[in-house]
């Protein structure tokens, strides 16, 4: 995710430079807008800034000394400097504080889009090389990585330590992390794209992701991670020094390491964040909860991003054949939403089973309570009733014909399966439909001028890339989109029912200046508010 920061205390250039490209098509998907360099170090401070476009001369701090500043505290920060002043003295000024490019006013589109063709070209090589095979195989060497990793997953999964054997171990493997230290966990699962089918290729991938985050997180926070038995990425995150609005930070971060995975590894991910916690009394506790949430929140859906909220409990697991203990286990397939590969996994086994030991009634019975052990277990995980799933199988449960079999056995295990698949993305269908209803509801009873992104996530208590993401997979639109549509429809209606001036209508839709709202206007109809006001008065 690009986001670009143009700065001027001329209000109207920078609103007009905003409108001036489809950015887009260009790939950047925020545009900040800052009307002194103050102004700028805020939006900065709250957020990650990729690309800084900023005036020379401006009251108080000047677009030199900003960059400067940028230079000094957000080194990842690309710079470009626009002045009217063709002086060879700010150009050299400009190349001296590491500025990308100089531009003189007033800026034409194409050469703008060149400048940040250039730049965001630079962007994209720089993270390509930060992700690159070369130096994620690199990585993979040594035994103190395994160590660390060996040490996180054993608390994951409830393995205690004495306190001191704990500390001489963190210090030994040199890990940030100390007995009762505040950290955030994040739990990503690698989507479809990335399944390799050699373990070599399968490291490869996880190290190139884990390098990418550790270039995002690096700066503010210190990282330990591992890979657990359901083969997702478990991060534990620690502040290296406090910080205001931790996890607002924390979700940033996480939402650009989506992005970048995205473009520079060309697959997805989906990420799971949870903080105020204390280390490592809520380990284990927590990573449970995580495992629990893909579940019920995320499913089979790809590219999700939730923050956690709530508690849960989980369950055992048994013993049985050889296809049975392999991993991945089944039941860690139904729990991470993978329902082809579970239904592959059932396949297997009763292949097995059919193959070696048809004649053995015990191990069909093994094999069934397996395979009916792990779905009641994600059917009570999911806080599904199990009379509700299993229909009329219920009640003859342990005492049906499919134990008679392998093929009767198999026919069973696949109609649960997709009844439970059916089940769970009903839920989650119902879940979305309400949070929709919940932002219609609001946007209904709001002023639009007050309407955004942020303050409508805000208000429904959502990370503002997760409510967008169920928004457009609920409407097929997003919300900036609707928020644009509500805002042209009440333009219309005011320009045809009202006499209010335009200026004022331009004040009650939120738009900067009437100007800017007549460029909007005319690009959505052809024709500017006045025209419009005359013409619905024809009729």
């Amino acid at each position: 995710m690009i986001t670009l920061l143009i700065v001027d205390d001329e209000t109207h250039l920078v609103d007009s430079l905003a409108e001036s490209l489809d950015w887009s098509t260009l790939g950047i998907e925020a545009v900040l807008k800052a009307y002194s360099a103050a102004e700028a170090i805020e939006h900065m401070r709250a957020q990650s800034v990729d690309i800084l476009i900023t005036d020379v001369r401006m009251p108080g701090m000047s677009g030199l000394e900003l960059i400067a500043y940028a230079n000094r505290h957000h080194k990842k920060t690309k710079t470009v400097l626009l002045t009217g002043h063709a002086e060879f003295a700010y150009a050299r000024q400009a190349v001296q504080e590491q500025a990308m490019d100089y531009l003189l006013k007033p800026v034409r589109a194409e050469t703008l889009e060149q400048c940040l063709q250039r730049i965001l070209d630079r962007i994209r090589q720089e993270w390509e090389e930060v992700g690159s095979y070369q130096r994620a195989v690199a990585t993979v060497r040594g035994n103190l990585p395994l160590l660390r990793s060996s040490l996180l997953e054993n608390l994951l999964y409830g393995k205690r330590y004495a306190p001191a054997e704990l500390t001489d171990r963190l210090t030994l493997f040199e890990i940030a992390f100390r007995t009762g230290d505040e950290f955030a966990m994040m739990l990503i699962r690698l989507e479809d794209e990335f399944a390799h089918d050699d373990v070599q290729g399968m490291n490869v991938i996880e190290n190139a992701v884990t390098n990418i985050a550790e270039e995002i997180f690096g700066e503010w926070f210190e990282l330990w991670y591992c890979r657990d038995k359901r083969e997702y990425l478990v991060f534990l995150v620690k502040a290296k020094q406090p910080l205001d609005r931790l996890r607002y930070h924390l979700e940033d971060a996480a939402t650009r390491l989506q992005f970048n995975v995205s473009r520079y590894l060309r697959g997805t991910v989906s990420v799971i964040i949870g903080d105020g916690l204390t280390f490592p009394d809520d380990v284990s506790d927590i990573y449970r909860r995580m495992v629990a949430t893909f579940l019920k929140k995320v499913g089979s859906i790809r590219d999700m991003f939730v923050t956690l909220s709530d508690r849960r409990v989980e369950t055992g697991e048994v013993r049985s054949l050889r296809v049975l203990h392999e991993s991945p286990a089944l039941i860690n397939l139904l729990e991470a939403g993978r329902w082809e590969e579970a239904e592959d996994k059932i396949q297997s086994i009763l292949d097995e089973l059919t193959a070696e030991w048809q004649a053995s009634q015990a191990h069909l019975y093994e094999v069934f309570f397996h395979i009916a052990g792990a779905f009641i277990h994600i059917i009570h995980r999911s806080e599904l009733v199990l009379s509700t799933v299993l229909g009329e199988d219920f009640e003859k449960l342990a005492a049906g014909p499919w134990c008679r079999s392998p093929k009767l056995l198999g026919e069973w295990s696949m109609r649960h399966l997709h009844r439970i698949r059916e089940e769970l993305a009903l839920r989650s269908a119902s879940s979305q439909s309400y949070l929709v209803r919940q932002v219609y509801a609001l946007i209904e009873r709001t002023p639009i001028k007050e309407l955004t992104v942020q303050s409508i996530a805000d208000e429904v208590r959502l990370h503002p890339v997760y409510l967008s993401k169920i928004f457009k997979l609920e409407t097929g639109m997003s919300i900036s989109d609707y928020l644009h549509r509500c805002r042209m429809d009440r333009a219309c209606y005011l320009l045809s029912n009202t006499m209010g001036r335009v200026y004022e209508i331009t004040a009650e839709l939120g738009f900067q200046n009437p100007n800017y709202f007549a460029r909007v206007f005319r690009r959505q109809f052809g024709m500017t508010p006045q025209e419009y006001r005359e013409r619905s008065n024809l009729k």
